[in-house]
């Protein structure tokens, strides 16, 4: 089944409720997750820019990206996504079908293979997204 997660500036509890083991067991979890998703097929991955994320339900989401193939999960950030497909196939037909524009919630999507951080500069990789934005966009 899919998940989706979203990125809520990554704001942390504070609360002093919150105790040592507690916080030892979500440092575990957090482990792990992020062991699984450095095992993500990236070539399965696609990142969703331009997106209205304060305005799409977690179920618009999944609805609207799951005809293209079966969704292991969406990561739900400020203004884009990452759609994690099970399969490359999967993730390379909804590239293609974005040939043709993809809107939602009236916004036109840029959707672009992932790129794995780990292998280019972080900086390259935001400017060449952000300059493909800024041809796409009319400003008035």
């Amino acid at each position: 089944m899919a998940e989706s997660h979203r990125d809520h500036n990554k704001s942390s509890n504070t609360s002093s409720s919150k105790n040592y083991r507690n916080s030892k067991d979500e440092i575990e979890r957090y482990t792990r997750k992020r062991t699984h998703i450095e095992m993500e097929n990236i070539d399965a991955k696609v990142y969703v820019g331009n997106v209205l994320t304060e305005k799409v339900t977690d179920d618009e989401l999944l609805n609207f990206f799951k005809p293209f193939g079966k969704i292991a999960d969406i990561r739900v950030f400020k203004d884009h996504i990452f759609v994690q497909y099970n399969r490359v196939d999967d993730a390379k037909k909804l590239i293609k079908e974005a040939q043709i524009p993809m809107i939602l919630k009236g916004k036109k999507l840029d959707v672009l293979p992932a790129r794995d951080i780990r292998s280019t500069s972080t900086k390259s990789s935001s400017t060449d997204r952000s300059s493909k934005r800024r041809h796409d966009t009319t400003y008035q």
